[in-house]
């Protein structure tokens, strides 16, 4: 059963919402529940998640950085295939 904002009622509803992101831009958002027994997360357990989010910020950041670069040597490729065909001759 879900509540009015999408999320499940009851021992399914998220206890805990961890951002991944910077100070500058959110990748997205975790919401992780709680114990099946109904039980708090104790510290350690939020601690840890907390540490899993940070992990997933920086696979995001990788996997972004990673295509960035690939655009940005596909453009110059391009910029320097326009600067070779000005330079050429027309006949």
């Amino acid at each position: 059963m879900t509540e009015a904002g999408g999320l499940p009622e009851d021992l399914e509803r998220p206890v805990l919402v961890a951002p991944v992101a910077t100070v500058k831009r959110c990748f997205a958002v975790v919401l992780y529940g709680g114990h099946e027994a109904g039980t708090d997360l104790s510290s350690a357990e939020r601690s840890l998640l907390g540490h899993l989010a940070n992990s997933a910020l920086t696979a995001y950041a990788q996997v972004e950085d990673d295509w960035l670069r690939d655009l940005i040597a596909a453009l110059e490729r391009e910029l320097e295939q326009a600067r070779d065909a000005q330079r050429r001759p027309t006949k």
